[in-house]
């Protein structure tokens, strides 16, 4: 598995498998600000991590040889798991036995339907493809010139493989469809633009160690400051804009420029989009509005509880984050970026949230639930996370 669309290769390091790739191989940026934008992928996937499932990564130097690179530049290494984007499992008629065997409301009848479809997503994939490669200007954006006997050809298929995705989404049991969402709402919190795109990359489904189907994330390349090609979220707005392909179904929901940037302010999560550049795509697997409170409170207790550290002397998550941060003038310094991300938390639980005194009311109210979430923190970041109202 792979965390971006570059190339990589497979490595065996302390006995584990890694996907070892160049973050910014296709990227005109300087050594400096491609190990910068390099950290802060990897930054952000540990970040993911104290929320949701999200690939393990390490920041790897000492090996331009094998990637024919400089041995100064730094790769990431993200530790291999059993993960297929939405892209390739939706379209695999195997996954509904998979889905009709582990939840009982998955039924037959649920699997036939999601094989027709698997069939029909399947074959205009393949139609999409071999347009794309007949075509080599095909990626031209709004700001070029694209063939406009193209777009006339290819956006009805695109059309309509986006609905039938789309029912296969909807086709996938609640709980996943409920993950899917609290996904959607993480990614937000990090500023993520891309959590998932036209090709419904970046989100999938992977296999727990536990043998059960759950939803993952991957590549988090244009999390914190940093925006599209090589740009920071201030500079870049531009670029995410005119870079969409024209070939593409136009968007129902507009990405705002003054949403776009990794701010205190922050959208209303898992139901406001207009912070995204794939907004149409994010809003077709953002679940169901009335999950929406009970995702928010999730992801904000959580936040609660990372805010608390603040007042240890040694504070294990700011340590990590500037362990693996690395600063350059064209983006956000480190120490500024940790503050807008407590910020951003800290706006979630007092503006989305009903602020602290609902996040211990929660706690109280969800006992196991909230004591299962401490327990996951308190793992991942080596310390004992304490109830909040100790």
């Amino acid at each position: 598995m792979g965390t971006s669309a570059n190339l990589g290769k497979i490595v065996l390091f302390e006995g584990a498998h890694f996907y070892l790739k160049d973050a910014v191989s296709y990227l005109p940026v300087s050594p400096e600000m491609g190990n910068a934008i390099t950290s802060r992928e990897v930054a952000s996937a540990k970040m993911y991590g104290l929320f949701l499932p999200a690939p393990e990564e390490l920041m790897v130097n000492q090996c331009g040889s094998m990637m024919g690179g400089e041995d100064n530049k730094i790769y990431i290494a993200s530790k291999l798991v059993s993960y297929q984007d939405f892209a390739d499992c939706l379209i695999r008629k195997e996954l509904a036995d998979d889905l009709e065997q582990q939840f009982e409301e998955f039924t037959n009848v649920h699997a036939e339907a999601f094989k027709r479809n698997a069939d029909t997503a399947k074959g205009l994939t393949d139609e999409l493809c071999v347009l794309r490669e007949k075509h080599s200007n095909w990626w031209a954006g709004t700001g070029g010139a694209p063939n406009t006997e193209l777009v006339q050809t290819y956006r009805p298929r695109a059309e309509q493989l986006d609905e039938v995705m789309q029912a296969q989404i909807h086709l996938l049991p609640e709980s996943l469809q409920r993950q899917m969402q609290e996904h959607l709402a993480v990614s937000q919190l990090l500023g993520d633009w891309d959590p998932i795109n036209a090709f419904y990359k970046n989100m999938g489904i992977v296999k727990a160690e536990d043998g059960n189907l759950q939803v993952m994330r991957v590549d988090f390349g244009s999390c914190l400051d940093v925006g599209f090609q090589g740009q920071s979220k201030e500079t870049g707005f531009d670029t995410a804009v005119k870079q969409r392909p024209a070939v593409f179904p136009e968007l129902k929901n507009v990405f705002k420029m003054e949403n776009a940037t990794f701010s205190e302010k922050l959208p209303r999560l898992a139901e406001q989009f207009d912070d995204l550049p794939y907004a149409d795509h994010a809003q077709s697997i953002a679940g169901k509005a009335e999950w929406a409170d009970s995702t928010r409170m999730k992801v904000a207790y959580r936040c609660s509880l990372i805010l608390k550290l603040r007042d240890c002397v040694q504070n294990p998550f700011e340590t990590m984050l500037k362990e693996n941060l690395i600063d350059t003038p064209e983006l956000t310094a480190k120490n500024a970026l940790t503050d807008t991300f407590y910020a951003r938390m800290e706006t979630l639980i007092n503006e989305q949230c009903g602020a602290s005194v609902n996040m211990m009311n929660w706690e109280k109210n969800q006992p196991e639930l909230s004591t299962s979430i401490r327990a996951d923190i308190s793992s991942r970041l080596g310390i004992d996370m304490a109830p909040l109202s100790t």
